[in-house]
């Protein structure tokens, strides 16, 4: 069975998302070992001893696997677009959109929103948020600042404090003007 696999039937298993959170997924196996613990009176009278014990090991088995997955360093290596960087720039200047300039930066890295928030640990949906600009569902400038950032650090963008300023100005720009 291939690891993928296994991390979605262990998220599965703990009732949580495979794209949760190491936070998520021990409150996860907090509350599922509280109900399953000896006595428990969620449980009292419902299932045998042994498969009582069965899915403690079950729970722990998984909660293990998944903090050992979600706790690797993420990959050190910038990504580098398959097209040139120079091929992306000229399609679309970051001061023109800079949500746009991200998502081809994304795109000709062969990355999916969901890899790209695997790396970050920004919501896939927050991220496509940023793509398009829509900028009445951002959070506040101090945390969209963050996401940018990471996002463009993520992509390997050489200047991620830059493309940050960037977007941060058409952010205040687009709200202060609706």
């Amino acid at each position: 069975m291939l690891d993928e696999d296994v991390h979605v039937q262990d998220c599965h298993l703990l009732g949580i998302d495979a794209d949760s959170r190491l936070a998520e997924a021990e409150r996860a196996w907090r509350n599922l070992k509280a109900i399953y613990a000896e006595g428990s009176l969620a449980t009292y009278g419902l299932i045998e001893e042994a498969g009582r014990q069965e899915k403690l090991e079950q729970l722990e088995g998984a909660f293990g696997r998944i903090a050992r997955r979600l706790s690797r360093p993420a990959p050190e290596q910038p990504v580098s677009p398959t097209g040139s960087r120079e091929e992306c720039v000229s399609q679309v200047s970051p001061a023109e959109s800079a949500g746009r300039f991200l998502r081809q930066l994304r795109e000709g890295a062969g990355l999916s929103l969901k890899d790209v928030a695997h790396r970050t640990k920004i919501s896939p949906m927050r991220l496509d948020q940023i793509e398009q600009e829509m900028f009445e569902r951002l959070p506040a400038a101090v945390y969209l600042r963050g996401f940018v950032l990471e996002y463009a650090k993520a992509l390997g963008f050489p200047q991620p404090q830059e493309m940050a300023g960037l977007y941060l100005s058409r952010y205040q720009e687009r709200v202060s003007n609706p």
